[in-house]
C-alpha cells in the first residue's frame, strides 16, 4: 500500500465514506451511476475527501470507473466526472457481504 493510501486510510470519515460509497452503489446494482450523480448524493461531504474515496476503492479494485460512452476502463485523472460511471466489483460485493475485510472500509 502506498504511503499516500496508508495517510488517507488513517482519516476514519474516509472509513465511513468508503462503505457509504460502496452500500449506494450496491442499492443501484445493474444501473449506470455516474460519478456527478453520486457526487450529488453525497453533496455534504467534502469533494477532496471524496475523490481520495473513489481513487481508494477504485485501487482496491472494490469499484471500477467506466467512460460512460465506450464503457472502457478510465481514471479520474483521465476520465470526465459527468461522463464516468462507477461500477461495483465482484471484490466490492464480497467486502459488503463480509466475506472480505479491510481496515479502510466501514461496512
Amino acid at each position: 500500500m502506498s504511503n499516500h493510501v496508508q495517510q488517507i486510510a488513517k482519516k476514519s470519515d474516509l472509513m465511513h465514506i468508503n462503505g457509504s460509497v460502496l452500500r449506494t452503489l450496491n442499492v443501484i446494482s445493474g444501473s449506470k451511476c455516474r460519478l456527478s450523480d453520486l457526487e450529488c448524493v453525497f453533496n455534504g461531504i467534502n469533494r477532496c475527501c471524496f475523490l481520495d474515496s473513489l481513487e481508494y476503492l477504485a485501487e482496491s479494485e472494490y469499484i471500477e470507473l467506466k467512460n460512460g460512452t465506450t464503457g472502457s476502463r478510465t481514471d479520474l485523472e483521465t476520465g470526465k466526472f459527468s461522463a464516468t460511471n462507477a461500477v461495483l466489483t465482484g471484490k466490492g460485493i464480497r467486502i459488503l457481504q463480509g466475506f472480505l475485510t479491510d481496515e479502510c472500509v466501514e461496512v
